[in-house]
């Protein structure tokens, strides 16, 4: 079933059609670097770190995501500093324009089946919030899971953005203290997610009005005795928490995690996911962990999905 079907009007909306992007009418001159993009491409651009330096970029013409946020067209966008990964994907095409200096020129990929399946499994997450919402019980609980550098932050912000975009404020948790995108490198934390801006969520990841529960864990390479203790700590405050608000509860709790998923890695991520008291697992690249975690899920009602 085509995702943009199954997925209802009020997550993607309706925007700008193929045809309306594929002319130069309605344009302005081209002030930098100018790119057009077909239905379905996405767009990436890697901003090495410059202190001082400004990166720009606005949509032109049609509608694009960052990571899950609908940008808007003819808004500029600016980001300081560099050390930037962007990935800008569109569904119906869009005209984009940057001025930056660059070390690697950005390029265009057509292999962006993976947005299909956030889209899905957000649809399928909403079903859950919806549920919950009329019988009074808690949204699901969702982690994310599997080897380092195989996207999982990209897909916590996506999901968080799909969420927040339909009026849900989701509790958000980054068990990652070698790269938390929540507060600082070294902590653990957790933060209700109301509103989003697309330079603070790219770049840190929560609006600066915002105060997570942030505790210091220290160290890059997750401390088991001292991971786990604090992880229950965190997941009794988000219990305390949602007790207290039926709105958020019924959102659910999305959680990002550590690469580390060897031996007491493993240890760690099964704790997690027993003292969140997690509903969904979603495991990204890894068939073995995929396993490992659905044999011991087996006898209960958690639902484990494998996103490759």
């Amino acid at each position: 079933m085509d995702s943009r079907n199954h997925l209802c009007d009020r997550v993607l909306g309706r925007f700008a059609t193929p045809s309306q992007i594929s002319t130069m009418d309605g344009l302005p001159e081209p002030v930098g670097e100018r790119h057009f993009l077909e239905p379905e491409q996405e767009f990436r651009i890697e901003v090495p770190f410059q202190p001082k330096s400004t990166f720009k970029f606005v949509i032109q013409k049609g509608t694009c995501e960052l990571n899950g946020i609908e940008l808007a067209e003819r808004t500029p966008y600016t980001f300081t500093d560099g050390g930037l990964k962007l990935a800008l994907y569109t569904w119906h095409g869009c005209v984009i324009e940057f001025e930056c200096y660059l070390n690697r020129a950005p390029y265009i990929a057509n292999d962006t089946v993976c947005n299909t399946v956030y889209v899905n499994t957000h649809a399928q997450l909403e079903a859950l919030r919806d549920t919950a919402q009329a019988n009074g019980t808690e949204g699901p609980r969702v982690l994310v899971c599997g080897p380092k550098d195989f996207g999982k932050t990209s897909i916590v912000k996506t999901l968080v953005a799909y969420a927040v975009k339909v009026g849900r404020v989701p509790m958000c948790v980054d068990l990652d203290p070698s790269d938390n995108w929540l507060t600082i490198p070294g902590t653990l934390s957790a933060c209700p997610i109301r509103k989003i801006e697309p330079e603070e969520f790219a770049t840190m990841g929560i609006p600066i009005d915002a105060t997570p529960l942030t505790l210091w864990h220290g160290d890059a390479q997750p401390i088991p005795d001292l991971f786990q203790a604090q992880v229950t700590a965190i997941a009794e405050n988000i219990d305390k928490r949602l007790a207290n608000d039926a709105w958020e509860q019924s959102s659910g709790i999305i959680v990002n995690t550590n690469g580390w998923i060897e031996d007491d890695g493993f240890k760690m991520l099964w704790h997690s996911i027993l003292a969140l008291r997690i509903s969904v697992v979603l495991v990204v690249g890894h068939d073995s962990l995929y396993h490992m975690i659905q044999s011991e899920l087996d006898k209960t009602d958690f639902v484990v999905k494998n996103i490759k």
